[in-house]
């Protein structure tokens, strides 16, 4: 595999090479086109571990995509690609699978929940160092979340990372299945629950300059059924705002700072 170094800027295939581009690069890759056919890959012995692999390896993709919906509130927050940071703790779960047959081993959220726990959503502020005093929360086997953010004072205990004029907070609650293998593909553990939900939550916006009193945000998610083979997952951030040119605020794409605050397994 090469780089392409060129005036000429071409992406797609012509003959036998292959040209792209990949996220967050504007270098143009080459590769020859090649290797076994669909046909060999799907039905030949030689490459049984290929297909399992392969096979696990859409497990991880479902469950990385269910993960990224269920946080969705925060996507105006997110700089990089989430789903792609989630594959390798993800494969690191579902290797914690020791009983079910390679190709088929199952995503389990609810075995190690602690590890989506501080995930942050932007790469270049966390939200820890841009609220210095810590925010506490409260989330239930049902759904039900409170998160208490701390009266904020500007340059004391807000440090904002990008001189907007306005911020505000956003709360987001929702729930993922434990993922399991059956007739061909991974599916929700739990019968009758959709493999990712979320509901959303936010505050009024803020000058930057103005100091804020302590407040407390609740939500409570939609009923779903109950199981403990599912993960409820409380996530916070804090979105910059600016005037669009019609007077009103909106939030800034790939601005702020946020994380997944609590995740909790329900005890029924």
């Amino acid at each position: 595999m090469g780089k392409l170094e060129s005036v000429v800027q071409i992406t797609g295939t012509l003959d036998n090479l292959s040209f792209f581009t990949r996220a967050g690069s504007d270098k143009i890759i080459v590769r020859l086109k090649g290797g076994p056919s669909r046909e060999k890959v799907l039905t030949e012995p030689n490459f049984e571990r290929t297909r399992e692999n392969a096979s696990e390896f859409a497990g991880r993709v479902l469950a990385s995509q269910m993960i990224r919906r269920t946080i969705s509130a925060m996507s105006g927050i997110f700089n990089y690609n989430v789903t792609v940071a989630l594959h390798k703790p993800l494969r690191a779960l579902q290797l914690l699978d020791t009983t079910s047959p390679r190709g088929q081993r199952t995503v389990i959220f609810s075995r190690k929940p602690a590890f989506l726990e501080g995930l942050n959503f932007n790469s270049r502020a966390s939200l820890d160092s841009v609220v210095r005093t810590p925010i506490e929360c409260t989330l239930s086997a049902e759904g039900k979340a409170e998160v208490f953010i701390p009266e904020l004072i500007p340059d004391l205990n807000l440090i904002l990372p990008e001189k907007y004029p306005y911020y505000r907070f956003v709360v987001g609650v929702g729930v993922v299945p434990d993922l399991v293998y059956k007739d061909g593909k991974y599916v929700s553990a739990v019968p009758g629950m959709r493999l990712s939900t979320q509901t959303r939550h936010e505050t009024s916006w803020v000058s930057v300059r103005s100091r804020s009193e302590a407040t407390t945000m609740s939500l409570t998610h939609p009923p779903v059924p109950r199981s403990k083979d599912c993960v409820w997952i409380l996530s916070v951030g804090i979105e910059l705002g600016a005037l669009s040119e019609w007077g009103d605020i909106m939030p800034v794409k790939r601005q702020g700072a946020g994380k997944i605050l609590k995740c909790l397994v329900p005890d029924f």
